[in-house]
């Protein structure tokens, strides 16, 4: 037999009797039972199998290698070394220095920039708007901004695509 302090609870399991002062106030009662419908939920019930999210015959993705901008230095270099031996590193870098700036400036001014077999950059204007605050749910004005756009050319699609 049980101990007089202890109670039979769910799949046979002894749990603690509560003391009256405790017993005498309905919100703790609901508490402790929520608490045992918890306790009962994780150890008694079978886990659930996790629903599989995307398609299930897609491969897991794998780590992309992140190029910095000495990387892509050094490949440029090694790319042009037979045509242009002469061409140091610094050669190198000023000239993709001056061509990404060359891109930002003509994007800045409102050009479509189109690097032909690579892709098409293209300023982009999103109006401003009206929005609401999440916390407090008051509207507020979501100003206009300007970003970029990138589409990618066909045979660089096709490229990435194993096509």
């Amino acid at each position: 037999m049980a101990a007089p302090n202890r109670v039979k609870g769910l799949a046979g399991a002894t749990t603690r009797r509560l003391p009256d002062a405790v017993c005498r106030q309905p919100w703790k009662n609901l508490l402790q039972a929520v608490w045992i419908a918890r306790l009962w939920t994780y150890n008694f019930r079978p886990a659930r199998p996790s629903p599989q999210r995307g398609n299930p015959n897609q491969e897991e993705p794998t780590m992309t290698k992140r190029l910095h901008k000495q990387d892509l230095i050094d490949a440029v270099k090694s790319q042009i070394a037979d045509k242009r031996p002469d061409l140091t590193k610094a050669d190198v870098e000023a000239v993709t220095d001056a061509l990404w700036e060359t891109i930002r400036n003509e994007l800045a001014e409102g050009s479509v920039v189109p690097v032909t077999g690579f892709g098409i950059f293209e300023p982009k204007e999103t109006a401003g708007r009206t929005g609401r605050n999440p916390q407090s749910g008051e509207p507020i004005t979501i100003a206009a901004s300007k970003s970029v756009r990138f589409k990618l050319a066909v045979p660089f699609k096709a490229q990435l695509n194993g096509d």
